[in-house]
């Protein structure tokens, strides 16, 4: 878990520490990165691709299957490193994440995975990922 205050800079602290510990070292590892708002999932997006522009780093795909992009509605990509998807539209193509398997999924604003009214409780017990981070 991590915990800082609002605005204390979370995402990037997450983003810099995925490029400087795996990517940059080229340790391929596939990141979900979930969140029940467009904005996080905005910020999350721009964050990872200013590092990976600051980092020169061409191999890595920040892939964004949010709902809310028309282009990618209900569609799942299936290459990259970083994926990024609302909690929503994870839960529609929970059969196609379940085929992946994943070595760390984030949740931003965590204490949301505990809602009754979100998914989350579904998708962490039926996703296979080796580590669990909660924004």
């Amino acid at each position: 878990m991590l915990v800082m205050p609002t605005g204390a800079g979370k995402t990037l602290t997450v983003i810099r520490w995925l490029f400087d510990s795996f990517y940059l070292k080229k340790i391929d590892i596939q990141v979900l990165w979930l969140s029940h708002r467009k904005e996080l999932l905005d910020q999350a997006f721009l964050t990872a691709q200013n590092e990976k522009i600051r980092s020169n780093l061409s191999r890595i795909e920040i892939i964004p299957f949010y709902g809310y992009i028309s282009a990618y509605r209900d569609q799942m990509v299936d290459e990259g490193n970083l994926f990024l998807s609302s909690s929503r539209l994870a839960f529609n193509n929970l059969d196609e994440l379940q085929k992946r398997s994943f070595d760390l999924v984030i949740v931003d604003e965590a204490h949301h995975a505990s809602a009754s009214t979100l998914e989350y409780n579904k998708l962490l017990s039926e996703l296979r990922y080796k580590i669990l981070l909660g924004v």
